[in-house]
């Protein structure tokens, strides 16, 4: 061996990181749960799996009552845990193998403090608890390109090889594989990309957690153009393509869909035809809507023979994804005076049933005066008389956005006219199944009815 070879091997030596050695009887550091806001004696034992007496003995506490919001406890019984235990949600795309590398913690430790049975079960939006050190270094991923070596990739971001190996769990460099996502700490040198793939830069899934007649946006970045196609809930997902590599897609979710835990799939082609693929659970979680009085209707308003044609009618205008997104921030009020009588997801009898049913939309009185106002821009894709809906409106926003306008007495524009936010489109009425003169507005987003106030106060995506 040459002596200049020697002299490199001893250099990479001397940056290896030493590791402090506790002073005999010296314990290594206990780990800490700081109290949060909510959190009892007993909700803090249950979350670490520990028996409460044990707390109280381990922080000399007399009772649980003297807990406060920031306290530190001790928490017993962890071997192997030192830090303070924080919670953090889980964000799409993060699996433990990402989180392990990321904190630097042990798969095997992320298990035992959260209870984990099955890691592949990890949804997004999970609150995870992780010890962290005072100060947790800034990190992100990089992909050793195919033909580039260790050696190189840790020269271009100013790393020693021998640290990006350990810290990947290899016992040496020359066993890092071209195309290998490799965590490293932060370098401006470095293009950040995710552990699903190196071709994805960014991934995000919002709101979390999802909730019953939410509309969640689901956000891809990508290095190069990629094709997208997924499912969610039993829907297929809309891609739309937007600036610099980046698609965006939107879902409903259903009003009276079961809570519990869904699979949200994505497949990207890129050019080459190489494929990415991921799944990841997303937990679906109860809305709070309540039950309105029973209503007596018409009973052909209730009548499948009737009630059927016309949903698939609706459902076959609201299914069209027009690429082109017409709207700009959040909607307008469609009325000049926004008292609503009737919210969405208020569980509903009808003539006697059970409450299975669900209000789609919001309800609007007569408080002002009968004028109907298109909440965002678009264009006017239907106008006619149901017998359910009355006379109705709908206007396609884009991206598979749709809202419709029920009830009306008269119908002020037509089928392929473009409206824009505020333009008067209809007046206020009773025709359809009512029982008084409202407005009824619904929002659609890829075929599934949610709530329209989310889209009043929030800007979509």
């Amino acid at each position: 061996m040459s002596k200049r070879i020697l002299l490199v091997l001893l250099i990479l030596f001397l940056c290896l990181p030493t590791k402090p050695v506790l002073a005999q009887g010296e314990q290594p550091p206990k780990p800490v749960y700081v109290v949060q806001s909510g959190d009892t004696l007993t909700s803090i034992a249950l979350q670490f799996g520990v028996n409460p007496t044990d707390i109280l003995n381990a922080n000399n506490l007399p009772d649980g009552n003297q807990l406060y919001i920031g306290q530190n406890l001790f928490i017993p019984g962890l071997e192997g845990v030192s830090g303070i235990l924080d919670t953090m949600p889980v964000a799409f795309g993060e699996t433990l193998w990402s989180i392990s590398q990321k904190y630097k913690t042990p798969v095997e430790i992320l298990q035992k403090l959260n209870h984990i049975t099955v890691p592949s079960e990890l949804f997004a939006g999970y609150s995870l608890v992780i010890p962290l050190t005072e100060t947790e270094p800034q990190t992100q991923f990089s992909q050793l390109a195919l033909g580039q070596t260790n050696l190189e990739m840790s020269a271009a971001l100013g790393l020693n090889p021998w640290l990006l190996a350990l810290e990947n769990d290899q016992s040496s460099p020359a066993l890092t594989l071209p195309g290998s996502n490799l965590y490293h700490l932060f370098t401006p040198e470095a293009t950040q990309t995710t552990a699903i793939s190196p071709e994805i830069e960014s991934i995000s899934i919002s709101p979390l957690p999802v909730i019953q007649g939410n509309t969640v946006v689901l956000r891809i970045k990508t290095k190069s153009p990629v094709h997208f196609e997924g499912t969610f809930v039993d829907h297929k997902l809309a891609f739309i393509p937007m600036e610099n590599n980046e698609v965006a897609a939107l879902q409903g979710i259903y009003a009276m869909k079961d809570p519990g835990l869904y699979p949200l799939q994505i497949k990207g082609t890129l050019e080459n035809g190489a494929v990415i693929e991921f799944q990841q659970m997303i937990r679906i979680k109860t809305g709070v809507f309540p039950q309105d009085p029973p209503l007596i209707v018409p009973p052909e308003t209730m009548d499948p023979a009737i009630t059927q044609p016309e949903n698939e009618l609706v459902d076959n205008i609201v299914s069209t994804i027009t690429e082109t997104k017409y709207w700009d921030g959040t909607f307008v009020a469609p009325v000049d005076d926004p008292c609503i009588r009737s919210w969405y997801g208020d569980r509903r009898s009808y003539n006697g049933s059970d409450y299975i049913y669900f209000h789609t939309g919001l309800d609007y009185g007569v408080c002002k005066n009968l004028n109907i106002y298109a909440v965002a821009p678009g264009v006017v894709v239907y106008t006619g008389s149901l017998t359910v809906r009355g006379n109705m409106t709908v206007i396609d926003h884009g991206w598979g956005v749709y809202t419709a306008y029920l009830h009306q007495s008269e119908i002020k524009v037509s089928v392929g006219e473009n409206v824009e936010a505020g333009q008067l489109i209809g007046l206020i009425g009773g025709t359809g199944r009512v029982n008084g003169p409202h407005l009824h507005l619904d929002v659609w987003v890829n075929g599934i009815q949610v709530d329209p106030e989310d889209w009043l106060a929030r800007s979509y995506p």
